[in-house]
Parts: structure tokens; C-alpha cells; sequence
């Protein structure tokens, strides 16, 4: 009976993969910053801590005896991801603007997996609701889709050949896309060139994994291992706070932000510099 420790192998690689398609991308103020027919753009930062949900089928394939299957589902945990964008906005009225981001993010985890930097990009949409004094109410919509570069994994598989066992290197790649939605809805409170914001969000994440591992047994040949999974958040809600400030006393129409995001399984940190465009 071949041993499972591959299938720990997969569990692994399928984490570190997800963890950038669970990046919590920034958000900024719930609410529009821009006038209409006006145009920022923006330089983004991000790094996430999360824990997943995925969902997997493995089957290992050998030459002259039937496929051996699976089904496990587990929580993927302790992986990390940094993300890089650049982001376009546009005012489409006084109180509703768009914006568009393309970026690349990488995938680490504690073993030393890494999976390279992708290509990263996404869209959302923020609305003023309420003004009140020095308190503006809003909300905010954006969706991300990652696809970062193929990774190799090697691990070694044993088989029982005959009366005895025989160590198998086995290599392959895998590779994963994924996409995420984040819905947050808050105040941001003003204060001279300091604007302080935040409130609760929804964060959902939809992904897909594949992987093939092969090796060589001297008999009776080649051997095959496949993995996929279909991954998700594990924990919907959270909540984030963040502080923008106004650098136009340095910096004509430019300002810089940072935040922190949680939700029950994760954290989140991002800081950008934005620049009002004449």
C-alpha cells in the first residue's frame, strides 16, 4: 500500500497557493474622494496573514494496478502573501466614483515554499451616502482576481513493489486562480489634513487549485499524482480602521494612507500614496 504523505504535500502546496488569493487587498475610505470628471491615481502596498477552507480530490496513478482516490477537506493555516498595486480612479459623479488596479502578488509559508510573484488586478466602486458636519458616511465594492506564476514541488512517494518498498522522487507543478470580493460600508471622520476611517466588511473568496507530481519506478514505470481543490474563506465578516493624510503642505494633491483589516481567521496591513491628477 503506497503511503499518503504526498497527500500532506498537497494539503501544504494548496495553502501556500491560496494564501495570495486571500490577500485582503487594500480599501481605503468607504466613501468618494473624487468630484466628478475627476482622476487619481494611486500606489498600493498590502500583506496578509490567513487561514482557509479547501476542499481537495487526489488520486495517485501506477502502472498495472487500479488508481488509488481521495476526498479530505481542512483549514489551511499560517500562510502569508505581500501584494503590489497601481490604481487609476475616476469621480463618475459628486458622490460615486470607479477605480481599476493591476498589481502582482507573491504567496510564502513557513516551510519555505515560495510561489513567486503574479499577476494580480481588480475594479470596485465607492458612494457617499450621508454628510454630516465633519463625519461623511459611505460604502464600497471591489473584486480582485489573482493568478500568480506556476511553482515546483518535489516530494518523495513510497511504494510497495513486490515483497518490499521503494522511495519514489517525485516533481511536478501546480498552479491556482482565484478571485475575492470585499463589501465594506463606514464613517470617515475629518479632522484639518487628517481623515480617520473604517467600519465592518464582507470578504468572500472563490479559488481553484490543480496539480501533477510524476516519478519513475524502475518497474513497473511511471507513476502520477494529481490534486485540485476548490478553496474559500474561512470567516466572512471583519472589520477594518485605517488614517489617511493630506501631504499637500510637502506634496502638491498628494496624500498617504495606511489600514489594518481583520475577520476571524485573518489580518491584514496596507498603506498607498494617491495623487489628484489636474
Amino acid at each position: 500500500m503506497e503511503k499518503r504523505r504526498l497527500v500532506m504535500g498537497i494539503v501544504v502546496a494548496v495553502g501556500v497557493f491560496s494564501s495570495a488569493a486571500l490577500a485582503l487587498p487594500p480599501m481605503g475610505r468607504p466613501m468618494a474622494t473624487l468630484k466628478q470628471g475627476q482622476w487619481d491615481a494611486g500606489a498600493e502596498y498590502g500583506y496578509t496573514d490567513m487561514d482557509l477552507q479547501a476542499d481537495f480530490k487526489w488520486e495517485n496513478i501506477r502502472p498495472g494496478v487500479p488508481p488509488v482516490s481521495g476526498k479530505e477537506s481542512t483549514t489551511l493555516k499560517d500562510f502569508k502573501s505581500n501584494m503590489f498595486f497601481g490604481r487609476l480612479g475616476y469621480g463618475v459623479s459628486d458622490n460615486w466614483e470607479a477605480f481599476l488596479r493591476l498589481g502582482a502578488a507573491d504567496v510564502k509559508m513557513q516551510d519555505g515554499f515560495d510561489g513567486g510573484y503574479g499577476f494580480a488586478w481588480g475594479f470596485g466602486t465607492k458612494a457617499t451616502f450621508l454628510k454630516e458636519d465633519s463625519v461623511t458616511w459611505g460604502g464600497l465594492f471591489q473584486v480582485t482576481w489573482f493568478n500568480p506564476g506556476d511553482d515546483k514541488l518535489t516530494d518523495t512517494e513510497t511504494f510497495t513493489v513486490g515483497e518490499g518498498q521503494v522511495d519514489v522522487p517525485i516533481s511536478g507543478k501546480g498552479e491556482v486562480d482565484w478571485w475575492e470580493i470585499q463589501i465594506a460600508v463606514g464613517p470617515t471622520w475629518q479632522t484639518g489634513n487628517l481623515c480617520i476611517y473604517g467600519g465592518p466588511f464582507l470578504h468572500f473568496l472563490n479559488g481553484d487549485y490543480d496539480e501533477k507530481l510524476t516519478g519513475t519506478l524502475t518497474t513497473p514505470g511511471d507513476v502520477i499524482s494529481k490534486a485540485t481543490a476548490d478553496i474559500e474563506q474561512d470567516s466572512e465578516f471583519g472589520g477594518y480602521v485605517g488614517a489617511q493624510w493630506d501631504l499637500g503642505t510637502w506634496i502638491e494633491n498628494a496624500s498617504w494612507s495606511a489600514e489594518f483589516q481583520f475577520t476571524g481567521d485573518a489580518w491584514a496591513f496596507g498603506t498607498g500614496m494617491t495623487w489628484r491628477l489636474p
